[in-house]
């Protein structure tokens, strides 16, 4: 694997394939000048570009207040995840990370080979596992989400690029997999959004191979909705059986971490 070259396409992926990613700053300015302005054609033409826009424009015209941030807090993960959908009060659930290069080098680094089965954590528009796919970096590519909107648009993504990765709503605290099934975890800005949080990282333990291997990236933000050190997070990981490290990468605020499930815990 030439991993320049993978790096470069993927560079180039992201550039071509934004516009079908939710961008909050492009689409709810857009969504409330057309409601402003009255504009149906206008509406009409977010919709046919991005069906998804409907049930927010819906919501917007209702009238409804939008939940205070620390309302927002207290829903529970599956309530946060459909409000979302509903309403967009979380707007940039597909909007790519501003570390996507760096991360899809990281991955490459920690497969070090092409593994049987990748699992995508919280994929969102499926866009890393719809690449790695159709790239043949993995055998078999398995993304979660726990939003109906980003599976339905992962789906679309793995359609268009013919790519065979399976898409399915799931919890991350209850993993639809077999024990020590998976070869490669990647949960990439999920984890401060999941309430029972080491839950999630129990069912990581659980569903990875012997020798598997995890990346576990995140924001440590102040309005984060958990606030996970990364100290709690990596023994978290021991606890799962799961031998970890942190790392950093310049310029990025971000919390990295490599893992490795061990054979025995």
């Amino acid at each position: 694997m030439n991993r320049n070259k993978v790096l470069r396409d993927w560079e180039r992926f992201m550039k071509e394939h934004r516009i079908g990613i939710i961008d909050p700053n492009v689409l709810f300015p857009a969504i409330e000048n057309a409601i402003r302005c009255s504009d149906d054609s206008m509406k009409a033409g977010i919709v046919e570009l991005l069906p998804e826009a409907q049930s927010i424009i819906d919501h917007l015209e209702s009238g409804a207040p939008r939940l205070t941030w620390n309302e927002l807090r207290t829903l529970s993960d599956e309530e946060l995840v459909a409000r979302q959908d509903r309403t967009g009060d979380m707007a940039g659930l597909f909007n790519p990370s501003q570390y996507e290069v760096p991360l899809m080098d990281e991955i490459l680094k920690l497969m070090d080979g092409r593994p049987n089965f990748f699992l995508d954590i919280g994929c969102g528009a499926g866009h890393r596992s719809n690449f790695i796919a159709a790239k043949r970096l993995a055998l078999k590519c398995l993304g979660i989400d726990l939003s109906e909107l980003a599976v339905a648009k992962a789906l679309r993504f793995a359609e268009h690029f013919r790519s065979g990765v399976e898409f399915m709503k799931a919890s991350c605290t209850q993993l639809p997999l077999d024990d020590g099934h998976v070869d490669f975890v990647l949960m990439a800005d999920v984890l401060p959004w999941v309430m029972e949080w080491q839950k999630a990282i129990a069912e990581i333990g659980r569903v990875l191979k012997p020798d598997g291997k995890l990346l576990l990236v995140y924001n440590f933000m102040p309005d984060s909705r958990m606030q996970i050190p990364p100290a709690d997070a990596i023994t978290a990981l021991n606890q799962a059986g799961i031998t970890s490290e942190r790392f950093d990468m310049p310029t990025l605020n971000a919390v990295f971490i490599r893992g490795r499930r061990r054979w025995n815990n």
